[in-house]
């Protein structure tokens, strides 16, 4: 029989190195679980929380409507009800959320994951992951992780306080080290990689 708790921390694992933030709560809305990226939504405040243990939005409407949400999808009638978009927060700090049914223990009862879209969040590329995955040397990383994030040359060269030339140079190694003819294809197979992660190295805590 396989071990749940040791099933259950590896799913957390996962879910911590994920760059999308989720957070699992219970139809009280009771946090279960909120991953490392949106631990940080959490925490900032402006738009969700965590009080008491469970899911608040900063806005008393918005609270009740997300509550509202995560009854109704934790309890679908349907099979196509399991899935349900909803916004919250203001004009300039406002958060989409994807709220999803997950069959959970005890039978009956649902837990619900919130895939949250924030446009203020930015996942940086681990540059160290690029080099070990592509052989780039640190200057060949810091560039690709640039190109990844939706840098132009001319704004990279500034942001790296390098030359155009050496860019450009930087640029045909990184295309010769991964395979790749064009730096849309290069920006893909990035993105598509396992640099965009937060993987758990040894100094973490």
């Amino acid at each position: 029989m396989p071990d749940f708790s040791d099933l259950a921390a590896a799913f957390a694992a996962v879910l911590d190195a994920l760059p999308q933030p989720i957070v699992i709560v219970e139809p009280d809305a009771t946090v279960r679980h909120a991953n490392v990226a949106a631990r940080e939504i959490l925490q900032r405040g402006d738009c969700l929380a965590e009080r008491n243990e469970r899911l608040r939005a900063a806005d008393a409407e918005d609270t009740a409507r997300l509550a509202n949400a995560i009854r109704a999808t934790a309890q679908p009638q349907r099979s196509h009800d399991r899935g349900r978009l909803i916004a919250i927060g203001a004009a300039t700090q406002r958060l989409t959320l994807l709220l999803w049914s997950l069959a959970s223990q005890p039978p009956g009862a649902r837990l619900t994951a919130i895939f949250i879209d924030d446009p203020a969040a930015h996942a940086a590329m681990d540059e160290a992951l690029l080099r070990e995955r592509y052989g780039l040397t640190r200057a060949e990383a810091r560039l690709a992780a640039l190109l990844a994030d939706g840098c132009d040359i001319a704004q990279a060269v500034t942001r790296l306080r390098i030359g155009r030339s050496t860019a450009r140079t930087h640029l045909q190694r990184i295309m010769a080290k991964t395979g790749v003819t064009r730096q849309a294809a290069l920006a893909r197979l990035l993105l598509r990689g396992p640099a965009h992660l937060r993987p758990r190295r040894a100094d973490d805590k």
